[in-house]
């Protein structure tokens, strides 16, 4: 499956950083979907400790966009005597599946080194940056989201009230059809009855 231009920048970071290391995970067929796309689709929670995670997204956070794929590419690095050392891919794959050893300040400062030398496309770093992110102290003001939620929350009010608009229309008409047809079997019984009455009437009199 093709990667996205983004995680691809990944894979660039590493090899720029480390030729050997690139041609290891060549070799050893682990590709992008084992180094780079588990550790960001979980959000690294699968290789860092609960303290080193909150740690690691206080950093990804208050960074560009861009720094997420420094910091994965960081792991890599970091990783670099182990996956050399390793005589299976399957070592390697598993090094990507369980909590590390590495301190993760050693990553983040592995990743804030790649992050001042990173070399990409300046389009693709303008469209991943494009993001604002958080501010050094404090946080910004999400004024917006209340107005949404009541503009949200109007909407379906009033998709609510012409739901149930309808419902009760067609209720109505419902109770009608009922009443019309109770009606016309009331009637109808009426009329049998009077028949058998007449045809008893007939029957007595009748010479």
């Amino acid at each position: 499956v093709a990667m996205s231009p983004a995680v691809c920048v990944v894979e660039q970071l590493v090899c720029d950083a480390s030729p050997r290391l690139m041609a290891r995970l060549v070799s050893s067929r682990v590709t992008l979907h084992t180094y780079a796309w588990p550790l960001m689709t979980s959000a690294f929670a699968q290789v860092l400790s609960a303290e080193d995670w909150l740690t690691a997204w206080d950093h990804l956070l208050c960074e560009p966009p861009s720094f997420l794929l420094c910091f994965s590419a960081a792991y890599t690095l970091c990783l670099q005597p182990t996956i050399l050392a390793a005589q299976t891919s399957r070592q390697i794959k598993v090094l990507y599946g369980q909590e590390s050893f590495l301190p993760v300040r050693s990553i983040l400062k592995k990743a804030y080194e790649l992050q001042e030398s990173m070399q990409v496309e300046e389009q693709l770093l303008q469209r991943l940056d494009s993001i604002t992110p958080l501010p050094k102290r404090g946080l910004p003001v999400f004024d917006a989201i209340p107005d949404m939620k009541v503009v949200e929350s109007d909407e379906l009010e009033q998709q609510r009230e012409a739901a149930c608009s309808w419902m009760m229309d067609d209720e109505i008409e419902q109770v009608r059809r009922e009443l019309y047809k109770k009606e016309e079997d009331c009637l109808s019984n009426m009329r049998s009855i009077r028949r058998k009455h007449l045809q008893q009437l007939q029957q007595q009199y009748q010479p």
